[in-house]
């Protein structure tokens, strides 16, 4: 399965490939979340150079750790989530 990101207001589409291989109950959660498409505002993310972030819908359950990263790759796709126990990163897949 392929996603398709869009920033409109860049002209920007991108198809963002998981790897539910790697993650496959992330990767669940996050096609759970997106059964219904939605238009969300996305930022940059400051400090870390090209990378961008957007809010997806919740989840009904957080998925235990998988596949967690500390340095995403240029084209990674990641999810992150600041818990009790700070900020947790997990490969997700590429965007091509």
């Amino acid at each position: 399965m392929k996603l398709l990101v869009e920033l409109p207001d860049y002209n920007i589409t991108a198809k963002a490939i998981p790897y539910p291989d790697r993650a496959p109950r992330r990767c669940a959660a996050i096609w759970e979340s997106l059964k219904v498409p939605f238009v969300t505002k996305t930022r940059h993310a400051i400090f870390e150079g090209y990378e961008i972030y957007a809010f997806l819908p919740p989840f009904k359950e957080i998925p235990p750790m998988e596949n967690q990263t500390m340095r995403p790759k240029p084209g990674d796709i990641t999810n992150f989530v600041l818990g009790k126990k700070g900020l947790r990163l997990y490969g997700l897949g590429h965007v091509r």
